[in-house]
């Protein structure tokens, strides 16, 4: 049966979207406008399982599935499991599920004469990469629980020698430290080229510009800015070997690099009253549940207008908004409500950072 309406494309539908096509050509959009156009884009199957994401992060408080909330649970599982690895005593008969995925995600990203030359001490006549990852399939399964996804894999050694599968299993995990922690923030260049195909499958066959590209990165910051995420407290506990701090994991934009992102972090009110990033100190390391998770190419101190350094650090705090600059001719992140900032503001947002 021809479909009336492709993509759910209504003339009302089909003239909102197109209405924010040309905001975006314009620069008069506002985050509202695209947010709305990415829960269309998520209902008619448009763009791929970013652009979904993007638009579930919008449509729900709290994200407790989902590529954004799988994604930012790997990439701060890992470095943190890998931060807090106790090498002389590495128990493997239960693995998290996002560390055991990894570790067979690097292997299978890994080139076979890299294998080969690289566990040569383990593997002395050579193995397959299909060889080796099927190997992993077959020692462990997923352990079930009552009430929730599976979270965890479990050991099962079917057969053969325990302790040799014990021995390999923890050569592997050691074997893909400097890789793992390596994996740096997904570009959220990834979610644009999916708004844009979104728009060149509905309204437009005009691709997005260099510049409409930078102002469209802006809009999806803020539409990704202090957004929940749900990590259960007994998988932070197998990461971190440590009980879960009463705080809430949630995602901010960060000016803390070179480039604006959105970071993964734990949160609480200082006083009941100010929003702060929880630091969990340990004798030779700072901020260890903060994890870079999406990056832009926006340079933070060309594309975030705001002279005061607390606030810089502290965008947590505030919400943000998407405005011309005062002086120039592009757009820039601005943030609101500076005097529910900690310390006393400066008096304007204009005017270099003093570091």
């Amino acid at each position: 049966m021809t479909q009336l309406f492709p993509h759910g494309l209504t003339p009302q539908r089909k003239f909102l979207l197109s209405e924010t096509r040309e905001r975006i050509s314009r620069r008069t959009l506002k985050t509202s406008d695209l947010q709305l156009s990415l829960l269309h884009f998520r209902e008619a199957k448009l763009g791929g399982d970013w652009l979904k994401e993007s638009a579930s992060s919008i449509a729900h408080l709290r994200r407790n599935q989902g590529i954004l909330r799988a994604w930012g649970l790997s990439v701060w599982g890992t470095h943190l499991y890998y931060q807090n690895l106790r090498r002389h005593d590495l128990d493997v008969s239960v693995l998290p599920l996002d560390i055991f995925e990894t570790v067979c995600w690097l292997i299978e990203d890994r080139e076979e004469w890299q294998l080969q030359d690289e566990l040569d001490d383990i593997f002395p006549n050579g193995i397959t990469k299909l060889e080796l990852l099927a190997t992993l399939r077959f020692l462990y399964q997923e352990k079930n629980e009552k009430g929730h996804n599976p979270a965890f894999v479990q050991l099962v050694s079917k057969g053969g020698n325990p302790e040799e599968d014990i021995r390999l299993v923890r050569r592997l995990v050691l074997y893909c430290e400097q890789m793992a922690v390596a994996v740096g923030p997904t570009p959220i260049d990834e979610i644009v080229d999916a708004v844009d195909e979104g728009f060149r499958q509905t309204v437009t066959k005009k691709p997005f510009t260099k510049e409409e590209r930078a102002y469209v990165q802006l809009h999806l910051l803020v539409s990704l800015h202090n957004v929940l995420l749900d990590i259960r407290s007994d998988v932070f506990k197998a990461i971190t070997h440590e009980d879960p701090p009463n705080r809430e994991a949630m995602l901010s934009v960060s000016a803390m690099d070179k480039t604006l992102g959105v970071d993964v972090a734990f949160y609480f009110r200082r006083g009941g009253k100010y929003l702060d990033q929880e630091d969990l100190h340990s004798p030779d390391r700072f901020e260890r549940f903060r994890c870079p998770l999406l990056k832009t190419n926006l340079s933070e101190e060309r594309f975030l207008l705001e002279s005061d350094v607390n606030i810089r650090c502290c965008l947590f705090n505030h919400p943000l908004e998407v405005r011309k600059h005062p002086t120039k001719n592009y757009h820039v992140l601005i943030a609101l409500q500076r005097r529910n900032a900690e310390f006393k503001p400066t008096r304007s947002r204009v005017g270099e950072p003093n570091y």
